[in-house]
């Protein structure tokens, strides 16, 4: 039975390689796609990091998981969210079947993987939704050889000042990547394993940043950014292409190698201020004076973060934008400043191509009903769409999924196919063209529904795949060790990539597991929110 190594390039996109295959800059790539099976692979609905990762892992769909956005309601009981972390992969994930099998499995920069958990092998946390703190490693004392390649600053932070000058987050992106490059190489090439499956957030950075630089051929003059990053953008790609590689040279002929990609990618077009227009429609309630406070601090915040960029003071003194970014707030949308009492409706996700409205049913006045409301709002976002002339899908998550886990938004929005951003302020201009606030003007690119597979080595054959997705990469992966794959897997088994036709083994004596994990500490929790912040997910 053939090891398998499975590497994660975030927002992975046939629209990029496709072309830079035939360009000559993806050899790599080229030879597994001729070698074996591939094809687009749907993302979840809508096309989150997060619950994306978390369904490539455990084959269960937002419907069945409850899990839309990096946050997750806390309990049916209150509005209070928490981030979406290990504890909710723990014994769920593929890893966890073949642990208990007696495989080892090695983890590598698995978004939300944090903190670690006990497996049979190794799990090391440092993909998005992972602190930049100590502990980061199962087991532990390995946490200094990883941390001689990558260092303690694990993540590129988007949002820095500097990185108005293309060149600095190009050099501190090359760089980030080749020290994780060599970790992932040293663990390889030391460990015993039937499994490694390493992430690399990198590309999906360079596409939030250097879309357009991609997709118009030169970076749009009203960036302010000059052209010939066109080049720049594929010269990454070829790192990347460079990078499996070497990976594929650690391993051998006789392993597998599977590259999937958790969404897509596309260009940023407009934004809508989703809370915002849930108050000027009358769902979205306030505390009286307190968000006001807030949004003079917000001001205070940018004006410092301009003031630093414009006098180039990040360049000199880096420090200082630190500085200034800690002394300032670190929340994600102040929801303390709802009025519950008489708020029917808000949406506290993050910030980008979809939006997740919930229905506080506490709220409803005499007359109302939940069901309603949620067809009231939908119906309005619609005419919305029509009169602006967007393509608007407002879905309720039964829909798309079947069913409805508890704690799930109660609609799910995406604007023209998620080329809309959607803000979450409770002010401001509702529909703007061409524009981003400040915090986020760094964005180029942003999700898209279809990611990649490419699989090649012992154990698959060539194919074209048409209508695989996420979930269904668990099973398959399962199935090719010869495992059963447990009921609670909503995936199915990609027979036509396989060798082997055998038929599929359900173990229905599994259940879906209790989690048991440890929660985010408040430290942790502070540190996820700084990152994703800092990333530009959050306020």
């Amino acid at each position: 039975m053939a090891k398998t190594l499975v590497i994660g390039f975030d927002g992975a996109t046939f629209d990029v390689i496709r072309p830079l295959v035939d360009e000559g800059l993806l050899p790599n790539f080229k030879q597994l796609i001729e070698k074996g099976a591939s094809g687009s692979l749907l993302s979840t609905m809508p096309p989150v990091t997060g619950p994306a990762w978390f369904a490539l892992a455990t084959g269960m769909t937002p419907g069945q998981s409850g899990f839309f956005d990096f946050i997750v309601r806390s309990s049916c009981d209150s509005w209070s969210f928490r981030f979406l972390d290990s504890s909710d992969f723990k014994n769920r994930a593929l890893w966890d079947v073949l642990s208990r099998s007696g495989k080892k499995v090695c983890l590598f920069n698995y978004p939300c993987l944090y903190p670690p958990y006990p497996v049979n092998g190794f799990m090391i946390s440092g993909g998005l939704g992972s602190p930049n703190l100590s502990g980061f490693t199962y087991p532990a004392d390995i946490e200094g050889r990883i941390t001689d390649f990558v260092g303690r600053n694990r993540q590129v932070d988007l949002s820095d000042a500097r990185y108005k000058d293309l060149e600095v987050f190009l050099t501190d992106l090359q760089t980030n990547f080749e020290a994780n490059v060599q970790a992932v190489e040293h663990v390889l090439k030391q460990e015993r394993w039937d499994l490694t499956w390493v992430v690399f957030s990198q590309t999906d950075w360079l596409q939030h940043m250097m879309w357009k630089c991609f997709e118009n051929g030169q970076a749009k003059a009203d960036k302010g950014r000059p052209a010939g990053y066109d080049r720049r953008f594929r010269d990454f790609w070829a790192c990347a292409d460079a990078a499996v590689g070497r990976l594929r040279a650690c391993v051998g002929d006789d392993t597998n190698i599977v590259i999937v990609s958790d969404h897509g990618f596309g260009s940023v077009g407009e934004s809508f201020r989703v809370n915002a227009w849930l108050r000027q429609e009358g769902y979205l309630k306030l505390v009286r004076g307190g968000w006001k406070g807030f949004a003079v601090v917000k001001k205070m915040r940018n004006l410092l973060r301009n003031v630093a960029a414009a006098l180039a003071i990040t360049r000199f003194f880096p420090g200082f934008f630190v500085w200034a970014k800690n002394k300032t707030i670190s929340v994600m949308i102040p929801l303390h400043f709802i009025d519950y009492e008489n708020t029917t409706a808000f949406d506290p996700g993050h910030i980008g191509s979809m939006g997740g409205i919930y229905i506080n049913g506490e709220a409803l006045k005499d007359g109302q009903t939940y069901d309603n409301i949620r067809n009231e709002i939908i119906e309005k976002l619609q005419q919305l769409g029509k009169q602006n002339h967007w393509n608007v899908e407002a879905l309720k998550p039964e829909d798309v999924y079947g069913q409805k886990a508890a704690g799930s938004p109660d609609i799910i929005v995406r604007i023209n196919d998620g080329s809309c951003v959607m803000l979450k302020e409770f002010d401001g201009q509702i529909v703007e063209y061409d524009k981003l606030p400040d915090r986020i003007s760094f964005l180029s690119g942003t999700h898209r529904m279809d990611g990649v597979f490419i699989a090649a080595g012992p154990d698959f054959r060539h194919a074209r795949l048409d209508g695989a997705r996420l979930w269904d990469i668990a099973p398959t992966l399962l199935h090719s060790f010869g495992e059963p794959v447990p009921p609670y897997m909503e995936g199915r088994v990609l027979q036509q990539a396989l060798k082997s036709n055998g038929q599929t083994s359900r173990d229905h004596a599994c259940e879906i597991p209790d989690q048991q994990g440890s929660r985010l500490t408040r430290e942790e929790e502070q540190a996820v929110r700084k990152q994703l912040r800092d990333l530009g997910y959050f306020e």
